[in-house]
């Protein structure tokens, strides 16, 4: 399941949409394979995607100095989302992507100070903190309702 759900991924983000776009959708989908295939494949795509984003101009070439916190920031976002599914969409949907963009503004500001980041890259990470929540926002919420209609499908009649 992985590895379908790694594929979709990939050529959604080949398809070249608006960043928001395919933010969110891969979000649902880190969101429907943790559902469906369990932790340890949504942790695969959360670790695997960033990748992808790369090689297709999602992540443009400046940035691709944070791709060590959007990784960990992934991976915070659906351990968060495994632990709360089963207790409340609501706070699912608003700290998971929270805990996302604090790892990744955090670890953006980290970076910064570490290494000669421009003066312009920092601020586009800020800008990237703020899609990377509303994506992971609009991401949790759609994922939900394609797991439960997913698993409702296989459910026997």
């Amino acid at each position: 399941m992985a590895g379908v759900m790694l594929a979709l991924a990939l050529a959604l983000q080949n398809l070249r949409l608006p960043n928001i776009l395919t933010g969110a959708l891969v979000n649902a989908i880190f969101t429907v394979t943790l559902a469906v295939a369990g932790l340890r494949s949504a942790l695969l795509l959360t670790g695997l995607t960033p990748v992808g984003a790369f090689l297709t101009g999602h992540l443009p070439p400046p940035l691709i100095i944070l791709m060590p916190v959007i990784i960990p920031g992934n991976i915070v976002y659906i351990i968060i989302i495994g632990m709360l599914r089963e207790r409340t969409l609501v706070g699912e949907t608003v700290a998971a992507p929270a805990a996302k963009a604090l790892v990744i503004g955090v670890g953006g500001m980290l970076l910064a100070r570490w290494t000669a980041m421009p003066t312009e890259t920092l601020a586009l990470l800020w800008g990237i903190v703020g899609i990377q929540f509303f994506t992971a926002v609009a991401g949790t919420l759609l994922g939900e309702i394609v797991a439960s209609r997913v698993i409702r499908g296989n459910q026997p009649a």
